[in-house]
């Protein structure tokens, strides 16, 4: 008779100090600005294994006669490259915390931003951006063929991570304010 009682005490000694016990903390999840784009599109692990970046920046305040394509960003604007595995993952940090998503829109834009990264033998990752606009919170652009919009805070970190490069003389005028 004793034993019953004692085994119901002990099957119910954890449930009596359950409600006292400190409640487990779980930590608040970590969800960086669109993270769902690079992961479904399987680019933020190709970035981080980038062997080179180049960067091809124009003048946001040039105003050109015509219409610029990717070709004449690469002619007249300021181009940044890099090998360092460093600043490749700097690069790709701050790309991945700026809000990017998939977009279906009829690609007429001007591309004042280029970015291509080496990766996987010679292949590369494509980003082409318009210039941002003072009134638009975000851009257009295409990650390698798909077009997107993306926040306009994504041009300002490339400025950002083009600053910790070399000088390049014609883009300090916008480059030199993010040194």
């Amino acid at each position: 008779a004793e034993a019953a009682p004692l085994e119901a005490q002990q099957a119910e000694g954890p449930q009596r100090e359950a409600p006292t016990a400190e409640p487990i903390a779980r930590p608040d999840p970590v969800i960086k600005a669109d993270q769902g784009f690079w992961a479904a599109e399987g680019l933020g692990a190709r970035m981080r294994k980038a062997s080179a970046i180049s960067l091809y920046l124009m003048d946001p305040a040039a105003q050109l006669l015509k219409a610029v394509d990717e070709a004449d960003l690469k002619d007249a604007g300021c181009e940044y490259t890099t090998h360092d595995p460093a600043l490749i993952a700097s690069f790709a940090e701050a790309v991945e915390s700026t809000s990017v998503h998939s977009n279906s829109f009829t690609l007429q834009f001007e591309p004042r931003e280029a970015v291509y990264l080496t990766v996987d033998g010679g292949n590369a990752i494509r980003l082409l951006l318009e210039k941002p606009y003072p009134n638009q919170a975000e851009v257009l652009g295409l990650v390698d063929r798909q077009p997107v919009t993306a926040s306009k805070s994504l041009v300002e970190a490339l400025y950002r991570w083009a600053a910790k490069l070399p000088r390049v003389r014609k883009c300090e005028a916008f480059v030199g304010r993010y040194r």
